[in-house]
């Protein structure tokens, strides 16, 4: 029954909170918590308490999080999609990254999926700590998915709208929830010597941009809800410039509120269904692996050699038969080559000719089409870059942010472009400077 245990553990300031849920016919019983003191970043006090199945959590500004649309797939092609995906948006090598995901809904033949990848350093300070302390973590959690499965037991996560959901303590985190599910997490990281209330001015005005942005990609909504739950007060021009920002009340809450970080993670990893988030490292797994197995490994050594012994002569003759075979193949590679350039040349001239003929999307068209698109008044267009087959990029700026997204949604229209990604919005001098790179059919990004 030792799984039917679950300890969550998460740091403070000075202190490892823990709490332990206990699973029964009944649901999830909780059965023990309390605080460990952290001294010079050593814990030292008794962890004898803690029992079950460990699961602790990396702070969310230590994390690369995206949420990502992929293919409803296989798990391990998944994985796959989502290793690709962290290798572009992430500043460092993936190789010195732990990458995992959590399939956050399913849409049809596609899923929304949260990717997370954070540097292998951080996470094993976390395991050395825990180590030194006796103490072995069989699964690590991003602190707030923590505080958004508390929130959603508490039924405080909206089944329906747009849900702007930001937790203010040791790592400052803005959730962005679409009719219940997290479509951005963006996190901040609150440096020592930074004032508390210009750290709050930073997050209003982070929530501001971040809103601005989600209404260029998925649409402006028809209401917004905000939530702040903070570990302390938050002024009322905190409140005041969140409000100026995004045109819509806020609503302040304590964490206090809440149970326990700790709990909220141990709840997450007393799930039947464990596809979410482990930042464990594969080399953490595998370590655990060798040790469980090194007797079995022993025992049958002496086989092993002979299946060696057979499997090195039967290689050697299939090197040998591969050996010819590509040869031949060489060959036969040599005989064709020239006869497949040239029809790779002449096929490669040809579409390139019919590309040329084709003045449907001319570049004379192309201003046509986007002059009937621009609004009538309030904006300018200060660039046209033209490229023949592969995109058209604008940029100008407008009197109001609401024209550059009319004239957003007006280009979606289009039947020329396959494809219409807005840039930043940015307001300097009085104006929204703003950008569109428009892909014709074929050139899509």
């Amino acid at each position: 029954m030792a799984k039917d245990i679950i300890t969550g553990l998460a740091f403070g300031l000075n202190m490892l909170e823990w709490t332990t849920i206990q699973r029964n016919k009944g649901g999830l019983e909780k059965t023990g918590s309390g605080e460990i003191a952290v001294v010079d970043g050593e814990i030292s006090g008794e962890c004898r308490e803690l029992k079950g199945e460990i699961a602790c959590s990396v702070a969310s500004d230590q994390v690369l999080m995206r949420v990502i649309e992929l293919p409803d797939v296989e798990a391990d092609e998944l994985r796959s999609m989502v290793e690709l995906q962290v290798d572009k948006f992430s500043p460092f090598p993936i190789e010195n990254m732990v990458v995992s995901y959590e399939v956050l809904e399913k849409r049809e033949a596609n899923c929304l999926v949260l990717t997370a990848a954070v540097k292998t350093d951080v996470i094993d300070a976390i395991g050395d700590k825990l180590k030194n302390s006796g103490v072995q973590t069989e699964r690590i959690d991003v602190d707030i998915m923590g505080w958004l499965r508390l929130l959603r037991d508490e039924g405080r996560i909206l089944a329906k709208g747009r849900q702007v959901v930001i937790v203010i303590n040791a790592a400052p985190v803005i959730v962005v929830l679409q009719d219940g599910a997290p479509i951005v997490f963006r996190s901040l990281s609150a440096g020592d010597d930074m004032p508390r209330d210009d750290l709050l001015m930073e997050i209003a005005g982070e929530v501001g941009y971040t809103i601005m942005s989600l209404e260029l990609e998925h649409g402006v909504a028809e209401s917004i809800s905000i939530e702040v739950y903070s570990d302390d007060d938050v002024s009322g021009d905190f409140i005041e410039e969140i409000k100026r920002e995004c045109g819509c009340d806020v609503q302040v809450e304590s964490l206090k509120t809440l149970p326990s970080l700790s709990e909220g993670l141990a709840r997450r990893s007393a799930d039947e269904d464990r596809g979410m988030l482990d930042m464990t490292p594969l080399s953490w797994r595998l370590a655990e692996t060798s040790r469980q197995s090194r007797k079995k490994v022993i025992s049958i050594a002496a086989s092993l050699a002979v299946v060696w012994v057979l499997m090195v002569a039967g290689f050697q003759g299939y090197i040998f038969y591969q050996e010819k075979v590509l040869e031949d193949l060489l060959a036969e590679q040599t005989h064709w080559k020239a006869p497949a350039d040239e029809v790779r040349e002449m096929a490669s001239r040809i579409r390139i000719i019919r590309q040329y003929m084709d003045r449907s999307d001319s570049a004379l068209e192309c201003l046509r089409e986007v002059t009937t698109l621009l609004p009538v008044s309030g904006i300018e267009l200060s660039r046209f870059n033209y490229k023949k087959g592969e995109s058209l990029v604008l940029s100008g700026e407008a009197s109001a942010r609401s024209i550059v997204v009319g004239f957003h949604e007006n280009l979606n229209k289009t039947k020329i472009f396959a494809q219409v990604v807005p840039g930043d919005i940015k307001f300097l001098r009085g104006k929204y400077k703003f950008s569109f790179v428009l892909y014709f059919p074929g050139g899509e990004k």
